[in-house]
């Protein structure tokens, strides 16, 4: 099929050929945007995040007895991670 159509020049074959790879991973591989920022660390994940959230907001509102509770789980979550 390429070498068809690419004729005897072998640049115009490897140019077919990587630019029907190109059309086919642009047109079925999924794009995803993914933000990372320059202080974030690696073994922060999604988990992590809620976690530390909840402990932040627990201390905002002042609910001691929960913001122990989160304190404690986002220490053992880190140690696992």
């Amino acid at each position: 099929m390429f070498r068809d159509a690419a004729g005897i020049d072998i640049n115009e074959y490897t140019d077919s050929i990587t630019s029907y790879i190109s059309k086919c991973t642009h047109d079925f591989v999924p794009k995803i945007n993914v933000r990372t920022f320059p202080n974030q660390k690696p073994w922060i994940n999604t988990e992590l995040r809620a976690k530390l959230r909840a402990r932040t907001t627990d201390y905002n509102t002042g609910d001691l007895e929960s913001y122990k509770k989160d304190r404690y789980d986002l220490q053992r979550t880190i140690r696992l991670a």
